[in-house]
């Protein structure tokens, strides 16, 4: 009985021997599977960081451009609703705010047309007074 014992503390010790560094390695490649996925998640979150402030970039940039576009639309706008103002360039801005006003308070294609001949002679006498000529207003249409 005794022998039978001896026998098998020396067969366990064999075993854990051998084993012992099997699971060793097995612990090490565990551990270096660990950090790789580690490292490829830090890289994932760091790539996914820059990919956002990329985006807001872009959403800046493009918010930017859409208000150059808008200003520049809204003074060529203005240019050409000053243009189409018989004698403007005599006007001061208040003056052809009124008078754009008076036009889209008008209730009637008449009372505009009054409003515009009577508008063309202030303008024909201001031109007058300043010395300045002033082209033939455009035709009604």
């Amino acid at each position: 009985m005794l022998y039978r014992e001896i026998i098998g503390v020396i067969a366990t010790s064999l075993v854990l021997a051998i084993a012992a560094p099997a699971f060793a390695q097995g612990q090490g490649d565990q551990d270096q599977v660990q950090d790789r996925d580690m490292t490829r998640d830090m890289d994932r979150d760091q790539t996914s960081d820059h990919d956002r402030l990329m985006d807001r970039d872009q959403d800046r940039d493009r918010d930017q451009d859409q208000d150059q576009d808008r200003d520049q639309d809204r003074d060529r706008d203005r240019i050409h609703q000053d243009d189409a103002i018989y004698g403007s360039s005599l006007m001061t801005e208040e003056e052809r705010n009124q008078y754009q006003k008076r036009l889209g308070e008008a209730n009637s294609e008449e009372e505009k047309a009054r409003i515009r001949a009577e508008h063309q002679e202030q303008m024909r006498e201001r031109a007058r007074q300043e010395g300045v000529e002033l082209p033939e207003p455009p035709p009604e249409t």
